[in-house]
């Protein structure tokens, strides 16, 4: 168990991913039955419990950003890596630009990276990504997966390189066996 002082909790109480947590929590409040087990959670003490226990799941489990504009690939992505056992967290960004500012704001661990973006080609954006971190494992998927661009961001930094018709389920097998 860690141990943060109240107002670094605070703090951390009003970062994106607690405030899913958070929102479900009141979700839970309104929609309960007995209202001294909802009045019990919303205690100071207990919201401090619960936000450090998410933080210590938090410290365990992996952060993944997504980066892809197709709607229907990313409904798809996000359940099947959000049941993995190692991720805490599944973000998604739908362009170059989206993915710039998510990265200014948070490193996520791991980078599931479309090559063809609206604004910008992925390939581009693996450049960028490298030359500020070399630690994040970088996942690049296309529909257009030739052996030259698996070549090129592999030679970029990227640690693999999936088909998005092929080799969906791969991407979680990869995720969950290897990190």
């Amino acid at each position: 168990m860690i141990n943060l002082p109240v107002s670094t909790l605070y703090q951390i109480l009003s970062l994106p991913f607690c405030n899913k947590v958070v929102k479900k929590l009141h979700w839970f409040r309104k929609t309960t039955y007995n209202k001294q087990v909802s009045c019990s959670i919303f205690r100071t003490g207990t919201m401090l419990f619960l936000c450090e226990k998410l933080i210590n799941t938090m410290i365990r489990k992996k952060t993944l950003l997504i980066v892809d504009d197709s709607i229907v690939v990313v409904d798809r992505l996000i359940p099947m890596l959000e049941n993995l056992e190692n991720i805490a967290l599944v973000i998604h960004a739908g362009s170059y630009e989206e993915a710039i500012e998510m990265l200014a704001a948070i490193t996520p661990d791991f980078i599931l990276l479309d090559i063809q973006l609206p604004d910008k080609s992925g390939i581009e954006l693996l450049r960028e990504i490298r030359e500020k971190d070399q630690e994040i494992v970088v996942i690049m998927i296309s529909n257009h997966a030739t052996p030259e661009y698996g070549k090129v961001c592999k030679s970029l930094g990227a640690q693999h390189f999936f088909d998005k018709s092929k080799d969906f389920e791969l991407i979680s097998n990869v995720i969950e066996e290897v990190y």
